[in-house]
């Protein structure tokens, strides 16, 4: 075998290590560089799983996981809502999502997407937590009181500051 044989032969090895990488990989990649805190790398990475597997839910929540640590709330939505899409029963990426539209004063849509987390795990102190202060906030002050007293019933220790204060 001669040296353009053997070149060609590890560039096909290589090409195909390459080409044949799955959706599931690059996840796993952008895990990786996600936890070493390279947010670019992260989101190309997720960004070639969902390109491989468009139909990869967690692929979309974790590249918006990733988006907020970039300050890109918007594009988080963005991938929330589409992780909604593919997987409508997963609660988390009603609160995520949530988090995210109060972060950009989206104060209704947050309203909405903590609601759709109660009623797909109703019991979710968290989420009644985020809700009842939200509430508040907006001066709904009865409704909010209430889910703060769910919330600490549930077993959230940290809505009895709010309860002290808003709520006697």
């Amino acid at each position: 075998m001669n040296n353009l044989s053997i070149a060609l032969v590890i560039t096909l090895i290589y090409s195909s290590h390459c080409f044949g990488q799955t959706a599931e990989d690059y996840f796993l990649k952008g895990v990786d560089k996600g936890k070493k805190e390279d947010y670019r790398g992260a989101v190309a990475d997720y960004t070639k799983a969902i390109e491989i597997n468009p139909k990869y839910a967690m692929a979309y929540n974790n590249r918006a996981f990733i988006e907020i640590f970039r300050g890109n709330y918007a594009n988080a939505i963005e991938d929330f809502s589409m992780a909604i899409e593919l997987d409508p029963t997963n609660y988390n990426y009603y609160i995520a999502r949530g988090s995210c539209r109060e972060q950009t004063k989206a104060l209704n849509g947050a309203l909405g997407d903590f609601t759709k987390a109660i009623e797909l795990k109703p019991n979710l102190h968290n989420a009644y937590q985020k809700r009842g202060i939200l509430k508040i906030l907006m001066g709904q002050l009865d409704s909010g009181c209430a889910d703060l007293s769910m919330a600490g019933e549930l077993g959230s220790e940290s809505v009895y500051d709010w309860i002290k204060e808003y709520c006697n």
